[in-house]
């Protein structure tokens, strides 16, 4: 295990010692929210084999009795209460298999009239129901054989159980749990999280049973719901590839529509990069008179550091700048965002702190606190941030927020330690799906948030050399969000849905009027879909571009997209420069990679060292031509990871190690091949 993990894990073990309930000014970091490293099935002690669908679930699976107790009127007390009146995992239910399998697929995807407790952020299909069939199989496995709460013995087995099956498999708790997480605010998972003494002193309001919640924002499960699901996979999933056949996906066609070409041409003289010239803004690192390439020139070259010194050798001429070094600071997770002037990078923090979210300040390298855990985006005109997550404290409880936050930009001026809820430059506006991404239109009149399916990030701390995933499925839709600039605060507006089957990780350009989406292709069974074991999977067969029309008359208000092409590459979410002649997006060293990266192949000896360290690079592709371009070159058990341009064409990201290294760096990559090209 890396260094890093430990002394996080040992942190977070020793922080939950140290707190105690009184504590409720103290905002609770969870493990579910630091601990964002994503399934490594490769480290999980379970073995299956399979022929056929079915033959997945089947095996995933036991003919043991399911991990319940029975309906006991004695045992169903509220949470806190005496270990004779603790609350029952779930009941188990006499239904035939045919009946639950249909009741359980309603709850979890919606009746067509509203959506399901899961289908807002995932794809009910069989790629999705696989991968969480073989996490709840192997977790309950682990820690659920016995359940029934009954001495404190009982509850400090099961807890302790929990976190060394979380250690051990390097995931965090949503993930560990499977459909178990779907339980996690239900009175039993509650009753052993306040009944515990084995890890903390006394109860805590929050911690990784309760924060590892799905859905991790709204309304969630009710314990009769949650028996109906849970039963279903405790028999693994019967009539599943009766209910739910195999989807086709969608292949990728490498073009792009000659109408974007006009499209571009007029955003280059009308789009927000221009705009933000003519204001002018003033960029990060450009003194008076520089623009471009010019600009950023005292921060320090990576090429002339041990740790970046081959970053630049995969586009002759390119720089790349480190603007801050993170490394002592705390980790960052998920991604990191930064203003519009380049001047912020926020980021959801992943160690336990005072508060789940930070602004690094580049001028005066301060950091800034925050409350928001996730997903920090800033509107293309520097005028507002919109964050999600985070906690409030109700009803005298420290909980998890369901509600995203918009701030004015100016709230990070240097008068406040905190950006929180509680300042007037800041307001809760409502839930807006996570991985949303924001857009203000070229008139100043619409501001927007993006949000549909999607595939969660791998930040990089740990060994990872796959591709996202991309089980979208074909009911998959975007739900575009207004969100109204009232002069005072923020307001959200009205949604429009749009259907975008087998599409995910929808990522809006700065002026709203362009899209890309992830493609799903063909779901298979794979030996190794997750790590080395079987089951069901679907990857990304490319990016679908859309030109966005939107009508906001008063009448008949909507939005539209048109096909503007595909680009058949895979990688992570991609983000469009300021001028939207770019995307960007991140791509993990896998085998597939050696041939590119100038070797004969996997086997040749010189790879050797990223098949055991895997990393990350950065990917340009230019709109205009279609080339794409790998413009880093990271050495094994490094990690280029969630990139985005700021307005002047300057792309950012975090650089990671296994070793534990963090830091933000800057490439003007864009800016040399917009050179090259003219």
């Amino acid at each position: 295990m890396p260094t890093i993990f430990n002394e996080m894990f040992e942190s977070i073990m020793l922080n939950k010692k140290m707190k105690s309930k009184s504590n409720n000014s103290a905002k609770h970091r969870s493990i579910s929210q630091w601990l964002v490293f994503g399934l490594s099935a490769c480290a999980l002690s379970v073995s299956i084999g399979c022929d056929d669908d079915d033959a997945v679930f089947s095996l995933m699976s036991s003919s043991e009795t399911p991990p319940s107790t029975p309906n006991d009127d004695d045992k169903t007390a509220s949470p806190g209460g005496s270990f004779d009146q603790a609350p029952v995992l779930r009941t188990q239910l006499d239904m035939n298999d045919a009946a639950l399998a249909e009741q359980a697929l309603t709850i979890m995807r919606g009746d067509g009239k509203s959506k399901g407790w899961c289908s807002e952020c995932h794809a009910i299909g069989r790629p999705n129901l696989s991968l969480w069939s073989f996490r709840t199989r192997a977790f309950s496995d682990e820690c659920l054989s016995q359940p029934i709460l009954e001495s404190q013995e009982d509850v400090n087995s099961i807890y302790k159980c929990m976190y060394e099956y979380m250690e051990t498999n390097l995931l965090d708790s949503a993930e560990a749990f499977g459909i178990y997480s779907a339980a996690a605010r239900l009175p039993w998972f509650t009753f052993l999280d306040e009944n515990a003494d084995l890890v903390k002193e006394g109860p805590e309001e929050s911690n990784f049973i309760t924060d590892g919640v799905m859905p991790p924002l709204g309304e969630r499960m009710s314990q009769e719901e949650f028996d109906v699901v849970a039963e279903w996979f405790e028999r693994g999933l019967p009539g599943m590839s009766d209910l739910l056949p195999a989807e086709g996906g969608q292949e990728c066609v490498n073009a792009l529509n000659p109408d974007l070409s006009s499209e571009l041409a007029e955003l280059a003289i009308s789009g927000w990069r221009a705009k933000n010239e003519e204001v002018p803004l003033v960029m990060l690192g450009c003194g008076p008179g520089e623009i471009g390439r010019g600009c950023l020139s005292e921060f320090p070259d990576a090429a002339e550091t041990e740790l970046g010194q081959g970053w630049a050798e995969a586009l002759s001429g390119a720089t790349n700048r480190i603007l801050y070094d993170n490394s002592s600071g705390l980790p960052t997770s998920f991604w990191s965002r930064s203003s519009a002037d380049g001047r912020y990078i926020a980021s959801g923090v992943a160690v336990d702190s005072d508060f789940p979210g930070q602004f690094i300040d580049l001028v005066t390298s301060e950091r800034i606190s925050g409350n928001f855990s996730f997903d920090p985006t800033f509107y293309p005109d520097n005028s507002a941030i919109l964050l999600q997550g985070g906690e409030l404290e109700r009803d005298n409880r420290v909980q998890p927020s369901d509600e995203s936050m918009v701030c004015s930009q100016n709230v990070l001026d240097g008068r406040f330690e905190v950006i929180s809820e509680e300042l007037d430059q800041c307001t809760r506006i409502g839930e807006i799906g996570l991985y949303q991404q924001v857009a203000t239109s070229l008139d100043g009149s619409d501001y927007w948030a993006v949000e549909g399916l999607f595939e969660s990030d791998e930040p990089g701390f740990l060994f990872h050399n796959r591709q996202p995933a991309a089980r979208f499925g074909g009911e998959a839709s975007i739900t575009f969000t207004r969100v109204n600039n009232l002069g005072d605060r923020f307001a959200m507006g009205d949604s429009y849905d749009v259907a975008t089957s087998f599409q995910g990780d929808a990522i809006v350009s700065p002026s709203g009027r362009l899209l890309v989406t992830r493609l799903q292709g063909p779901e298979y069974f794979s030996e190794n879909a997750f790590g080395r074991f079987p089951g069901i999977t679907a990857d990304q067969s490319g990016y679908q571009l859309y030109r966005v029309v939107t009508e906001m008359t008063k009448d008949t208000p909507s939005v539209q997209l048109e096909d503007m092409g595909q680009i058949c590459l895979q990688g992570a979410k991609a983000n469009f420069s300021f001028d939207e002649r770019w995307i960007v997006f991140h791509r993990y060293i896998s085998p597939d990679e050696a041939v590119e990266l100038g070797f004969k192949g996997p086997e040749d000896p010189g790879f050797a060292e990223y098949l055991s360290h895997a990393g990350a690079n950065i990917y340009l592709v230019d709109l205009l031509s279609g080339a794409s371009h790998r413009v880093t070159n990271m050495a094994p058990g490094q990690y280029a990871l969630f990139p985005h341009f700021r307005s002047d064409g300057w792309v950012y990201y975090v650089a990671r190690t296994l070793e534990g290294r963090e830091l933000f760096v800057a490439t003007d990559a864009a800016l040399l091949l917009e050179e090259e090209a003219q």
